[in-house]
């Protein structure tokens, strides 16, 4: 009996410590990664903006490039509190919301508030799983403003 209590304990160990490798490890990777899109952003800004310029030589682009890139760091200090303050009305939201709910929509709203939490208030999911239908997309049957609405039968 004493060696089988051991060898569970040394089996929950194991599995204790490799949950806490990936926990660590799978948290180094999402920082690098959202490091990564910020970065993408600031660059794709200003490169964005030297492909409509198009700068006359190398020194032009040079001058050009270092009023982008400080331009590009400001939108993201601006970006970030927007964010923030999206977030904190939000809250604000849900607690002027909470007493007129009952417990099902509670729920409800907590759940789709995740993906909020995470970077995009996206709805509840649907039936594939998926939270509302994704940034750049609409849902079925929704027109950006001023689009006309479809005549053709879908042709």
């Amino acid at each position: 009996m004493r060696i089988e209590r051991r060898s569970a304990l040394i089996l929950l160990a194991t599995l204790l410590i490799g949950a806490l490798f990936g926990a660590l490890i799978t948290g180094a990777l999402e920082q690098r990664r959202i490091s990564r899109v910020a970065e993408m952003r600031e660059r794709g800004f200003v490169m964005h903006l030297e492909r409509i310029i198009q700068p006359k030589d190398e020194a032009q682009r040079e001058a050009i490039r270092a009023v982008l890139e400080v331009a590009a760091q400001r939108n993201q200090e601006i970006m970030r509190g927007a964010r923030e303050q999206i977030g904190y009305q939000f809250r604000q939201t849900k607690e002027e919301l909470f007493p007129l709910l009952d417990e099902e929509q509670r729920q409800r709203l907590e759940s789709a508030a995740g993906g909020f939490r995470r970077g995009g208030f996206r709805g509840p999911p649907g039936p594939s799983g998926r939270r509302g239908p994704g940034p750049g997309r609409r849902p079925h049957g929704e027109r950006p403003p001023g689009e006309p609405s479809d005549t053709t039968g879908g042709l």
